[in-house]
C-alpha cells in the first residue's frame, strides 16, 4: 500500500473519531439541559412516588401527591374510592396501611361498627381502632374463626367478643385485650392449640363459657380482677396451666371449669365463692394444694375426681354434703375428716383412694351409701358415729385392710345397724368404742 492511500484511510478515521465526539457531547448536553420557565419550574417534570394523605383508605378515596425530582413542584390528584387493597407480605395495605381482609358492617344508628369477618392473611394483627371515623366496637360471632394468625391486640374501643369469635384459630399464640372490652362471650377461643398468653383489663365484668376450652398450651393469663363467675368449661383440656388464682368476687365456678387441667398444680378459691360445680376439678393430675372457701356447703358431683396427687384437703364446717364421685380415684388421698355439718354422703364418694388411711364421720350422717369406700385398700380404722342406722352395699368392699371400726354408740347399737352385702372388711374388723363417745 502506498503513502497516499495510507494517508486517505487515516483521514476517513479522523473523521468518524470527530463525528463520534460531537455526537456525544451533544447528547451530554442535552441531558444536562432542562427547560424552565423564568421562575425555575420545569416544562417538563419527571415525579417520584406517589404519597398518600394522611387517613387516606382505598375503600373511602382521599387523595395523593408526588412531586418532581428537579425542581420540587408537587402535583395532588384525588383518588376515587375502590372496592380493594393491595396487600403486602405481612398483610397490609401498600397503600393506605389497612389491614387487609377484614370486612366491617356498621350499625342501623351508624355511629359504630363490627368485625363481621376477616379472610386477610395477615398474622400478627393490630385491629384499628376506628373505620371512616367511628369506632369499631364489636368482634362478630365466627370472625375470625379459622384464621391463620398468630397474635391479635384488640384496642380499646372494642366493649364485646361475641360467641366462637377466634375459635379453632390453630396458629395463634397470644392475645391481647383492649381495656375497654367487657363481655367475653362463649367458646370465643376454644381450640386454639398453640395459644400461651392472655392478658385482659380489669374491665371484663363476664367470660363465657367454654371460652379457652381445648387450649392445650395456655400457660400465662392475666385474668380480670372483676369476673363473677368462672363459666362451664372456661379451662377445660388447658393442659399447660400450672397454677391459678380465682379473683376475689368471684361467686360460682362452673362444671368442668378447670377439667383436664393435667398440669395444674394449686388452685386458690376465695371466701366469695358458694357453688362448685360438677367435674369442676376433674382429672386435675397434679393438683395437690387447693383450699375450699369458708362457706361452701356442696361439693358437687366428680368435683376433684382423679386428682391423683391431692394428698389432704380441709373441708370446711359449712358443709352440707359431698356428691358423688367428688373424690373418687384420689390415690394420694391420706386422710378425711368430715365435719358434723355434713348430711349427705354421695355414693362411690370416695372410691379407689387407695392411699386413704383414716376416716371419721360427721354425726349427722345416717347412712354410708353404696360404694362410697370401695377399693380403699389402705383404709385401717374409720370412726363411724352412732346416728347412722344403715351401710348400704359394697361401700367398704375391697377395704382390705380395714381392722378397727370406732363406734360412737354402744355394741348394742352397733347390732342393729344395718350392713348390706359386700362388707365383708366390717364384719372382720374390730369393733370399738369411739374416743370420747364420737
Amino acid at each position: 500500500m502506498n503513502n497516499k492511500f495510507r494517508k486517505i484511510l487515516l483521514m476517513v478515521d479522523m473523521l468518524a473519531l470527530a463525528s463520534l465526539v460531537f455526537t456525544a457531547c451533544l447528547d451530554v448536553s442535552k441531558l444536562e439541559e432542562k427547560p424552565t420557565t423564568d421562575d425555575g419550574i420545569c416544562t417538563s417534570h419527571t415525579y417520584g412516588e406517589w404519597t398518600y394523605s394522611e387517613g387516606f383508605d382505598c375503600y373511602l378515596g382521599g387523595s395523593k401527591t408526588h412531586k418532581c425530582t428537579a425542581c420540587g413542584e408537587e402535583e395532588t390528584v384525588t383518588v376515587e374510592k375502590k372496592a380493594e387493597h393491595t396487600p403486602d407480605e405481612a398483610g397490609y395495605c401498600k397503600i393506605c396501611g389497612a389491614l387487609n381482609g377484614l370486612d366491617l358492617v356498621l350499625n342501623s344508628a351508624e355511629t359504630e361498627y363490627t368485625v363481621a369477618t376477616f379472610w386477610g392473611n395477615a398474622v400478627d394483627i393490630v385491629l384499628p381502632s376506628t373505620y371512616n371515623g367511628l369506632p369499631i366496637t364489636r368482634i362478630g360471632m365466627n370472625s375470625f374463626g379459622k384464621s391463620s394468625m398468630k397474635s391479635i391486640v384488640i384496642p380499646d374501643t372494642v366493649r364485646r367478643i361475641e360467641e366462637s369469635a377466634f375459635h379453632t384459630c390453630l396458629e395463634l399464640e397470644a392475645v391481647t385485650v383492649g381495656n375497654g372490652v367487657t363481655i367475653i362471650v362463649d367458646n370465643a377461643f376454644q381450640n386454639c392449640p398453640k395459644l400461651k398468653k392472655v392478658v385482659m383489663g380489669n374491665s371484663v365484668t363476664d367470660i363465657g363459657n367454654g371460652v379457652f376450652y381445648g387450649c392445650a398450651s395456655l400457660s400465662d393469663i392475666t385474668i380480670s380482677q372483676s369476673i363473677k363467675r368462672i363459666g362451664n368449661n372456661l379451662f377445660n383440656g388447658c393442659s399447660s396451666l400450672t397454677e391459678f388464682t380465682i379473683p376475689d368476687g368471684v361467686t360460682s365456678v362452673g362444671p368442668y371449669a378447670f377439667a383436664s387441667c393435667i398440669s395444674l398444680e394449686s388452685v386458690y378459691i376465695p371466701d366469695s365463692v358458694t357453688g362448685i360445680g360438677a367435674f369442676a376439678f376433674s382429672d386435675c393430675r397434679k393438683l395437690s394444694d387447693v383450699k375450699l372457701p369458708s362457706d361452701l356447703k356442696q361439693i358437687s358431683p366428680n368435683t376433684f375426681s382423679k386428682c391423683y396427687s391431692l394428698a389432704g384437703i380441709t373441708l370446711p364446717e359449712t358443709l352440707v354434703g359431698i356428691g358423688n364421685y367428688a373424690f373418687a380415684d384420689c390415690t394420694m388421698l391420706y386422710e378425711i375428716k368430715l365435719p358434723n355439718s355434713v348430711i349427705n354422703l354421695g355414693v362411690y364418694a370416695f372410691s379407689n383412694c387407695t392411699n386413704l388411711k383414716n376416716v371419721t364421720f360427721s354425726n349427722q350422717i345416717t347412712s354410708i351409701p353404696v360404694k362410697a369406700f370401695t377399693n380403699c385398700s389402705a383404709l385401717d380404722g374409720i370412726t363411724i358415729p352412732a346416728s347412722v342406722s344403715r351401710i348400704y352395699a359394697s361401700a367398704f368392699e375391697g377395704c382390705t385392710g380395714l381392722e378397727t371400726v370406732y363406734y360412737g354408740g354402744s355394741g348394742d347399737f352397733w347390732s342393729v345397724v344395718a350392713v348390706e352385702e359386700n362388707n365383708d372388711p366390717l364384719h372382720n374388723a374390730t369393733i370399738t368404742k369411739a374416743p370420747d363417745g364420737k
